[in-house]
């Protein structure tokens, strides 16, 4: 499953459709995760394993990496089996066709983000507030520094491991990737994006 060159941004630092304003475009995908609600959303329905990634070659510098996301991860855990569960990493990769997530291979460094379950989350770096686009969205962010020119991969990996089908859900909307310090910064993760975010508060996965 090596990377396609057309995953790149052209833009260069940004995520291509990082709002997902244009479906799943730019995006690469396994399993079962389709677009709705303004966003991506991941699930078990008839699969064990869902991911989505893209990948986009960046400059040496400091980054910021932001998503909203809401989970629906299922409380049953059948005896013999674990809790669905979600796990967000940041790969970085000296040979991006060669990148692939399912097998974790083709790449040299890892920036672990979080996990999650029903019963909660584990984080490994960054932070977790409340997100503009409701209460029950939560809004991740976290920074790093990177001192050779290298290709970093956000992927969104979810797993069904109480082997129920269709049971559980994430969503995940505003994928922002932005060098820092900068007023693009300021502008994509504070009043532009806000006034994008508050019109569409409320909805559900």
């Amino acid at each position: 499953m090596g990377m396609a060159l057309t995953a790149f941004s052209v833009q260069g630092y940004l995520y291509l459709n990082w709002d997902f304003s244009d479906g799943l475009t730019g995006w690469e995908t396994a399993g079962s995760v389709t677009a709705g609600g303004g966003g991506a959303i991941l699930s078990d329905q008839n699969t064990l394993r869902s991911l989505l990634f893209q990948g986009v070659h960046l400059e040496p510098g400091t980054y910021v990496l932001s998503f909203d996301f809401l989970h629906a991860l299922s409380p049953e855990v059948p005896f013999g089996w674990a809790q669905d569960a979600f796990f967000t990493t940041l790969y970085f990769s000296d040979t991006p066709l060669l990148f692939d997530p399912a097998t974790a291979s083709g790449f040299q460094a890892a920036l672990p983000l979080f996990d999650l379950e029903f019963t909660g989350i584990r984080m490994f770096s960054g932070t977790v507030s409340d997100s503009a686009l409701g209460t029950e969205y939560s809004l991740y962010q976290t920074s790093f520094d990177l001192i050779d020119p290298v290709s970093a991969f956000i992927v969104f990996d979810f797993n069904n491991l109480n082997n129920i089908n269709a049971d559980s859900t994430v969503f995940i909307d505003n994928v922002l990737l932005v060098p820092e310090p900068s007023l693009a910064t300021l502008l994509l993760l504070g009043g532009a994006g806000l006034l994008r975010r508050a019109s569409r508060r409320g909805r559900r996965v």
